[in-house]
């Protein structure tokens, strides 16, 4: 299984998670329940176009969807989750997660929504470290210190499908 697809399976994984503990307590056990009988949820896959990025790099959207009625959107572009929507407990589907409809806002300035953040997750004072006795210096992308990442963290790089 390719890196993207492993990476799209985990927020489908969490979601049915998130819908789960959403459910009361005997609606939840005949959630559980009907899951048994139906051994697995059904995951289905479809991949469209979101944009392309100034470069000219095609961003793709997968969306996912489940047969308990989850569905969360992810694009190419910085593996970013743009949508994730549950069913509340009148069973009505809900986005829970803040994001843009189109590629152009995330290819500005905004607060890393639904990112891939890598290769590191917070600042690094001054841009600066030592590891075994040796001296690295890094990109200062939040005054004089890294943020997540640097100039171009994984939030900035189209991933691509390998398969």
């Amino acid at each position: 299984m390719s890196r993207l697809k492993q990476m799209l399976y985990l927020p489908a994984i969490f979601g049915m998670l998130i819908v789960n503990m959403m459910c009361k307590t005997e609606k939840k056990k005949d959630y559980l329940e009907d899951q048994v009988e139906k051994k697995e949820p059904k995951v289905t896959i479809v991949k469209s176009e979101f944009g392309t990025t100034p470069e000219g790099e095609a961003v793709d959207r997968y969306t996912l969807a489940n047969n308990s009625g989850m569905t969360v959107d992810i694009i190419t572009y910085g593996g970013i989750i743009t949508s994730l929507k549950v069913p509340n407990k009148m069973g009505v589907s809900q986005d829970v997660v803040l994001g843009f409809d189109s590629l152009g806002p995330y290819l500005e300035t905004h607060p890393y929504f639904g990112a891939i953040i890598g290769r590191y997750g917070n600042r690094i004072a001054k841009g600066k470290f030592d590891l075994d006795g040796v001296a690295y210096s890094l990109a200062t992308n939040n005054g004089e210190n890294h943020l997540h990442g640097g100039d171009k963290g994984y939030d900035k790089v189209v991933w691509e499908d390998s398969t």
